[in-house]
């Protein structure tokens, strides 16, 4: 009986300490979490337009601006200020070769650099030739052909047969209207004396022969990305019938004899 109640004893002091063992220890609450942030990308400036820059403008003192740009995502053709810190200076004066928008990184192909160069030479596409053709508002479609836009060039011919319209080139480039070579502020009328067009060497030749055989007019043509580049020669100039005989007139009475 001792055996028994001192096991019973050990029994119930080992459940009893069990029971009141103290839990586990918490986390001091004044613990800071420390998490890593990604490293931000570099930053470089870059020249931004700061207004809209048409095609044959030139460039103001505060129409270019620097902004800050992740290094990994500018613009390869893009001006650093870190290797050009003097481009705003540089750029003033240069005319605008094609539209720069507003925010639009500055890329020296969208300008003419040589101040010495018009801008009707350094907008021609190499191997193409401006020509001046005559232009009125019937012309011009009404004065809605603008530069820029493509047209078919047509050659009238009054005969005593009647007046008769042939095709002489389709797709060709309007450079200018007159001495305006953009829309201004929006306008979408434009009006002048002359019409600048952009054509081959040869189509220049063919434009000049066409004008001393009759007058030119322009259709305008529909807007598409699959126009081409360049103009097509719609077809050869018609070739003046020769005689196939001659007339003679006698004592009022006429007669024709075969040649």
């Amino acid at each position: 009986m001792a055996g028994v109640a001192i096991s019973a004893i050990a029994i119930a002091a080992y459940t009893l300490g069990k029971g009141s063992a103290p839990p586990p220890s918490a986390a001091p609450a004044n613990q800071q979490v420390i998490v890593r942030e990604k490293p931000a990308d570099p930053m470089v400036e870059i020249l931004v337009a700061g207004k809209a820059l048409p095609a044959g403008s030139r460039v103001g003192a505060e129409d270019l601006k620097w902004v800050a740009w992740p290094e990994a995502h500018r613009p390869p053709t893009s001006v650093l200020r870190r290797d050009r810190p003097t481009a705003r200076e540089d750029f003033q004066g240069v005319l605008v070769r094609a539209n720069v928008t507003v925010g639009e990184t500055v890329t020296p192909d969208r300008f003419i650099l040589d101040r010495s160069r018009s801008f009707m030479s350094a907008v021609l596409t190499e191997g193409m030739r401006a020509v001046a053709i005559p232009a009125s508002p019937v012309d011009t479609a009404g004065g809605f052909i603008l530069p820029g836009d493509r047209v078919d060039i047509l050659r009238v011919v009054t005969s005593a047969g009647g007046a008769k319209a042939e095709p002489i080139l389709t797709n060709v480039k309007i450079l200018a209207i007159g001495n305006q070579i953009k829309e201004e502020d929006g306008q979408r009328t434009m009006t002048g004396a002359t019409a600048t067009i952009e054509v081959l060497p040869a189509q220049a030749d063919l434009i000049a022969v066409a004008q001393k055989s009759g007058s030119l007019t322009m259709t305008l043509r529909p807007f598409t990305k699959d126009a081409g580049e360049h103009p097509v020669q719609a077809a050869p100039l018609e070739k003046k019938e020769e005689a196939r005989s001659l007339r003679i007139v006698r004592s009022g009475v006429a007669s024709e004899l075969p040649r």
